[in-house]
């Protein structure tokens, strides 16, 4: 039984993993949307923020990203991040948690794609003014510049809905294949390390 407990102890300090939490409103007592993160993954950072201002741009713009480039929009929100990690909320209150999934498919840079994780948390809470515009936003982009990144869930939430959103590598390493689920009121969500939507209706 010590032995036991000794590994089970043992293991808990190479975990290696994320877990996401989010409660719609009606699951909270105040009717809060709230998300919530554990970081297990990277211990050893200091886990620093780092302030990004809304900004206006001259169209035809670029947009710098991990795989290359993508054309820019013309208005971007303010948005707090983690240095070097995902993006965490912006000026509109839309705010994002983050879970690395296992996925059928591995992302291939080599293929073209150009997202990853961490550039997708940027651009939904850069562009977007509401979670559900966030997931449309990530995922669109996703799809058409390709993501390259291991399978991944963000939670997405505003102040009046939570969403769910699983993205992995197209079998060809050049698109996406991705889904956003809405947690409905009264309800909680859980992502920790597995994709949690299992049933979609088109």
């Amino acid at each position: 039984m010590k032995r036991t407990a000794l590994l089970l102890l043992s293991l808990i300090h190479t975990a290696d993993a994320c877990t996401t939490l989010c409660a719609a409103r009606g699951a909270t007592s105040d009717g809060s949307v709230m998300v919530s993160h554990s970081n297990d993954g990277d211990g050893a950072t200091a886990g620093n923020i780092a302030a990004i201002p809304a900004a206006d741009w001259a169209l035809p713009a670029s947009r710098h990203v991990s795989g290359g480039e993508i054309p820019q929009v013309a208005h971007t929100n303010a948005y707090i991040t983690k240095v070097g990690g995902y993006a965490q909320i912006n000026e509109k209150q839309v705010a994002l948690a983050e879970s690395t999934c296992v996925a059928v498919f591995k992302g291939n840079r080599s293929a073209g794609a150009r997202l990853n994780i961490v550039d997708l948390s940027e651009l939904g809470l850069e562009r977007a003014n509401s979670a559900r515009a966030a997931v449309l936003e990530m995922g669109r982009l996703a799809e058409t510049y390709g993501y390259y990144d291991a399978g991944e869930s963000l939670v997405v939430a505003d102040p009046r809905e939570a969403w769910i959103f699983h993205v992995l590598p197209d079998p060809s390493g050049t698109s996406a294949l991705w889904v956003g689920q809405r947690v409905p009121d009264g309800h909680v969500g859980v992502v920790a390390n597995s994709f949690t939507v299992r049933a979609v209706d088109f």
